[in-house]
C-alpha cells in the first residue's frame, strides 16, 4: 500500500497547476474523472495504474496514460529521495537500478547520482533507485554495461541493432552514447534513445545503410529492423515514432498476444511491429495495431495457410478499415489500413470465410 508521503506527492500532481492536471483537463469530463480516480486508487493500493485508468482512455489517449504512469513512478522515487536526503549522515547518493534484459535501459543501470541530483529516467521506464551508503566502496551487483559485455554477440546485435552494434564494435561509439537527456520546461529532464544519426551523422548512417542493404539484397532481404533504420536515416520517419511504437508494444505486452473477437490470440513480435509501422498511418497511431485486432469482424482463408482478418472501428468520428495477415503460428505478418474499395476487392478475391461476427 502506498505510503502517505507517496500519496501526498502524487495527489499534488493532480491539483491545479501541475502539467498532469493540464493534460487530464483536455479529456472529456467523465473520462478525466475516471482516470484521476484510477490513478489515486492504484497509488494507494499499489496496483498497476494502466488497468485502473484504461476505462477512461480511448486508444488515441495513450500519451495521457503514459504520462500518468510515469508520474506515479516519479512520486514513488520522489518520496524515496526525500528519505535519502533526510538521512545524508549515512547516505551519500543513490544508484539507478534496472533489470538486466532487452526491455530495460542497461546504460542507466548502475549509474551513481549525488543526493542533489534528480532522476532523469526514460518515460515509461522500468527502473528504480536504491540508496548508496557512505561506507559503500563499490556496488554490490554488476552494472548494466558489465552485464551487456558478457552477452553473446547475437544478443548484443539484437539489442542495439546491426548498424549501432557494428559502430560499437569498431569503437566509434560507446554504450553511453546511445542515451541522452532532454529537458522540458513542464516535465523536467528525461532520458531518450539517441539515434545513430545524431551520433555519427545522417550522411554516414545513410551510406552504411545503403551498403548493408546491398549485402542483404545479394544474400536475402533486409530485416524489418534494418528497414526501419533505413527509413529513419532517409528522413521518411522520425525516430520518435519508432520509440513511441516500441513503448506501446512493451507496455501493452503485444508480444504475449492480442485477443480477437473470435477468441483467438495473435502475437505481435517486435519484428511484426517494425513491419506494421512502415505504414505512416500506423506509425503515427501505433495503437491502431491493437485496435484493429480487437475489432476484427471477419476472417478468411488466405495463401500458405495464412488468414486474412478484416477489421472495422470508429475513430474520431470516422470509420476505419484495416486488413491483417495472420501466420499459421498466429503472429501478425502485416497490417494495412484500407478503404471501402480495397475492402470490396479483398472480399471478392480471398478464400472461404472461416469466421464472421454475428450481427
Amino acid at each position: 500500500m502506498g505510503s502517505p508521503r507517496v500519496r501526498g506527492d502524487n495527489v499534488g500532481t493532480l491539483s491545479d497547476g501541475p502539467p498532469l492536471r493540464d493534460l487530464l483537463d483536455d479529456l472529456p469530463a467523465g473520462a478525466a474523472q475516471r482516470v484521476e480516480d484510477g490513478l489515486v486508487k492504484s497509488l494507494v493500493l499499489g496496483w498497476n495504474p494502466a488497468r485502473e485508468m484504461a476505462d477512461g482512455l480511448d486508444p488515441g489517449r495513450y500519451r495521457a496514460l503514459t504520462i500518468a504512469r510515469t508520474e506515479e513512478l516519479r512520486s514513488f522515487r520522489g518520496a524515496a529521495l526525500q528519505t535519502y536526503r533526510g538521512n545524508s549522515d549515512i547516505i551519500s547518493g543513490w544508484v539507478g537500478v534496472a533489470a538486466h534484459g532487452s526491455r530495460t535501459c542497461i546504460v542507466l543501470d548502475g549509474k551513481v547520482y549525488g543526493l542533489d541530483e534528480d532522476p532523469d529516467f526514460h518515460v515509461n521506464d522500468r527502473c528504480t533507485l536504491r540508496p548508496r551508503l557512505r561506507h559503500e566502496e563499490r556496488l554490490d551487483r554488476m552494472t548494466g554495461e558489465e552485464w551487456f559485455h558478457q552477452q553473446p554477440e547475437a544478443v548484443q546485435r539484437q539489442m542495439m541493432g546491426p548498424l549501432a552494434f557494428d559502430a560499437w564494435k569498431r569503437g566509434e561509439i560507446e554504450l553511453a552514447d546511445m542515451v541522452r537527456v532532454v529537458h522540458d520546461d513542464r516535465w523536467g529532464d528525461s532520458a531518450i534513445v539517441n539515434g545513430l544519426s545524431s551520433i555519427l551523422g545522417s550522411r554516414k548512417v545513410r551510406d552504411r545503410l545503403g551498403a548493408l542493404r546491398m549485402v542483404r539484397i545479394a544474400g536475402g532481404e533486409e530485416t524489418a529492423r534494418e528497414r526501419i533504420e533505413r527509413v529513419v536515416a532517409e528522413g521518411q520517419m522520425p525516430q520518435s515514432a519508432v520509440d513511441k511504437a516500441e513503448q506501446i508494444w512493451d507496455e501493452r505486452h503485444w508480444g504475449d498476444g492480442v485477443r480477437m473477437p473470435n477468441g483467438e490470440t495473435v502475437r505481435v513480435t517486435r519484428g511484426d511491429l517494425y513491419h506494421a509501422i512502415i505504414d505512416p498511418r500506423v506509425w503515427r497511431h501505433p495503437e491502431r495495431i491493437e485496435t484493429a485486432l480487437r475489432n476484427v469482424f471477419e476472417i478468411r482463408a488466405s495463401y500458405g495457410d495464412r488468414k486474412m482478418a478484416f477489421a472495422k472501428w470508429v475513430e474520431d468520428g470516422s470509420e476505419r478499415l484495416a486488413v491483417a495477415i495472420i501466420t499459421p503460428e498466429y503472429t501478425l505478418q502485416a497490417l494495412h489500413l484500407i478503404d471501402e474499395r480495397r475492402l470490396r476487392r479483398y472480399m471478392r478475391r480471398e478464400g472461404e470465410t472461416i469466421w464472421t461476427q454475428s450481427r
